[in-house]
């Protein structure tokens, strides 16, 4: 157990550099600039390691990687292997790599499983249209197990979600959704035969609230579900004036959080 700094690591030795021991927390951060470790490193499970520059050499994770303490370009010249008991954190602050969201780079190899975890951080609110590429290798293979081709995961500080896709030797995230809470509606009424006035209650002023029509509230209440329009409350009670559903639909208002 205990935790190493190094600012310019070179480990030539005849076996691989391991981190922890699987049972006790470890973790070695890396400083911004080239490591050499000849015959690979090894992350143990319940050890991590925080990465800037790059390792000249194999990795392989079982643990816990995060590229930096803040946005960073972190590459391994090598294999990279990730176990089922890993994790790779990577931070979104913005657009760019690097500068403003983590990225993992490997020049060969890189076998993927275990977990994937996104943060997004620094007031950065991403847009549905935003696309991040966080990893790529020169050959990929397999997928994080919490994130197949076209899953969405949850950003561990509770913002929204992203889509994870696996395109051309890289994982890109995109599609970011914000996490938003069921509103409180008092009163419906019909207008008009087609028209319909909602009473809501609980509104925070100025954040976005947004208005579905939904075909299954209980078992999937997102799926499928239509759009039916958004606005931004000034007041904490408000009424919305819109379409009325028809047949067993149901109408569910979300406002992000």
């Amino acid at each position: 157990a205990g935790e190493i700094d190094a600012g310019n690591l070179q480990i030539q030795t005849g076996v691989p550099m391991i981190v922890g021991d699987g049972t006790q927390a470890a973790t070695l951060r890396l400083g911004a600039t080239s490591h050499i470790i000849n015959n690979g490193l090894q992350v143990s499970e319940n050890s991590q390691l925080i990465g800037l520059g790059d390792i000249v050499g194999d990795l392989t994770n079982s643990g816990s990687i995060f590229p930096g303490e803040g946005p960073a370009v972190f590459s391994i010249f090598g294999d990279s292997n990730f176990d089922a008991s890993s994790n790779l954190e990577l931070d979104l602050h913005g657009p760019g790599a690097g500068a403003e969201h983590d990225q993992f780079i490997v020049s060969r190899t890189a076998v993927l499983d275990g977990n994937l975890s996104l943060r997004v951080g620094n007031g950065f609110q991403p847009g549905s249209s935003d696309e991040f590429v966080v990893l790529q290798a020169q050959t990929l293979s397999g997928t994080f197990a919490n994130a197949p081709d076209g899953a969405r995961i949850n950003s561990v500080d509770g913002s929204g979600s992203f889509q994870v896709n696996y395109v051309d030797q890289t994982v890109v995230i995109s599609g970011f959704a914000p996490s938003m809470d069921p509103l409180k509606i008092s009163a419906m009424r019909l207008t008009g035969g087609t028209g319909l006035e909602v009473d809501i209650i609980g509104l925070r002023p100025g954040a976005i609230a947004r208005v579905f029509r939904v075909a299954d509230l209980l078992n999937d209440p997102l799926n499928n579900a239509v759009e039916m329009d958004s606005f931004t409350p000034s007041n904490a009670n408000e009424t919305w004036i819109g379409s009325a559903v028809s047949g067993s639909d149901t109408l569910l208002i979300l406002q992000e959080l």
